[in-house]
């Protein structure tokens, strides 16, 4: 073998191993396995960050600007998401579930309003969560996951290993904007609504769900998660549409595939383009803007427009949308919570009382075409314990002594309590 071959095979194989070792390397970065508990530092914003009233273990939020309200789903007390919480794979306490609730946020109080579920009888195991204004301006849409017990499971007494332990739906409100009360519509379950986390609104009788895992529980669900895109595309999104189903018997539901195969596919939001749709891949902490056909009759598939990989877990996107834009001095992004130590989660949740340190990115694109990302808000677990959803509340320059701020409301799915933290943004 002369010397230029073995050189040559030498740099062949060097490329080779650094090709391999790259994604590898961001997978543990993503997954917190780089990262040091102890060295985690507290990025609160401006001044002191405030607790909102209410608002325990609530997974998602979503911004109404025309009404300036935050909508919300939380739950009740602190140690119901360890009995019985099929997104976490906890199924010890299936006799033990508890009532969540809907709240409103006021953003300009910092007070919350739980909202009475008129026509509900059933127990509320909250996690993802959509509105949708309709078009008399009065009322929105109000679409929330929740997650039941499956009554074949324990039919008999005995439990029926051939069926699964939980049976998700989505439960439809129907909400005056500035009342206190949510009123039931009905409920939405189809095969295809397998473990539902995330809802994106494209009607008052339609909507896309995302399936978080094609694995339920044990060793392969663990394996679904440390896998990434190109391997562990198991699961899916699905578009259902409910408009000639009114009655609440659910068999009967048009269910399509948004997207057949993505990995770990949870939050799901907004941009203020109706045809976007933004998808997080949580575990492999990436960001997709995707496109969607908003004709009636069209398919309902999602194409991917463009990702975003950051370097932790990430869960429901939000987009800030600046109202209070000027030439130069536009602060539009993507606002982003997620966790700092994900491999950790786990063991994490079982303990009330232990850490689950905290991040908000914010993703904006610069005056030269160029994408910026940035920590906003970051936290050692101790004020905000696990972020999985973030908006932004804009503040106006004229009243600030000119300044680009905005508020930050923040909260997590085993969180005590959502945060709003004043935020310095970048233009």
């Amino acid at each position: 073998m002369s010397k230029n071959t073995y050189i040559g095979i030498l740099a062949f194989l060097a490329v080779l191993i650094a090709n391999l070792w790259q994604p590898v390397a961001h997978r543990a970065t993503v997954l917190g396995l780089t990262r040091s508990p102890t060295k985690i530092d507290n990025i609160h914003g401006v001044g002191t960050p405030i607790k909102i009233p209410n608002t325990v273990h609530c997974e998602d939020v979503h911004y109404h600007r025309a009404s300036n309200k935050l909508y919300t789903a939380c739950e009740g007390p602190a140690s119901s998401r360890t009995l019985w919480f099929p997104p976490l794979a906890h199924f010890s306490g299936r006799n033990d579930v508890g009532q969540g609730k809907i709240v409103v946020v006021d953003p300009a109080t910092f007070t919350s309003t739980e909202l009475v579920l008129s026509g509900f009888n059933g127990p509320l195991v909250t996690h993802g969560i959509d509105i949708f204004s309709n078009e008399d301006g009065r009322t929105v849409t109000i679409y929330a996951v929740n997650h039941l017990p499956n009554p074949e499971y324990n039919a008999a007494g005995t439990k029926d290993a051939s069926q699964h332990k939980a049976r998700s739906q989505i439960e439809v409100f129907s909400h005056t904007i500035g009342s206190d009360t949510a009123v039931w519509v009905r409920s939405v379950r189809h095969p295809h609504i397998r473990t539902p986390n995330d809802i994106y609104a494209t009607g008052p009788t339609s909507f896309y769900v995302t399936n978080d895992h094609y694995y339920r529980e044990g060793p392969l669900r663990l394996v679904e998660d440390l896998l990434e895109y190109s391997t562990g595309a198991w699961s899916d999104v699905v578009h259902i549409d409910f408009s000639n189903h009114k009655a609440d018997a659910t068999p009967a539901l048009t269910a399509t595939h948004g997207l057949t195969k993505s990995h770990n596919p949870n939050g799901l939001g907004h941009t203020t383009q109706d045809n976007e749709l933004l998808l997080v891949d949580a575990a492999g902490g990436e960001l997709y803007v995707m496109s969607r056909n908003t004709a009636s009759d069209a398919s309902k598939e999602l194409t991917l427009r463009s990702r975003i990989q950051l370097d932790s877990s990430i869960d429901n996107p939000s987009y800030y949308d600046d109202q209070y834009a000027t030439p130069g001095r536009n602060a539009s992004g993507y606002v982003l919570a997620g966790l700092l130590l994900a491999h950790q989660l786990g063991e994490a949740v079982t303990t009330n009382d232990s850490a689950i340190p905290t991040v908000v990115w914010y993703v904006r694109t610069t005056s030269e075409g160029k994408q910026e990302k940035s920590v906003i808000f970051q936290d050692d677990g101790k004020l905000l314990r696990s972020a999985s959803a973030a908006v932004l509340v804009g503040i106006d320059p004229a009243g600030n002594d000119g300044k680009k701020q905005a508020w930050l409301f923040a909260t997590g799915f085993v969180s005590e309590a959502m945060i709003a933290a004043r935020i310095e943004l970048s233009t």
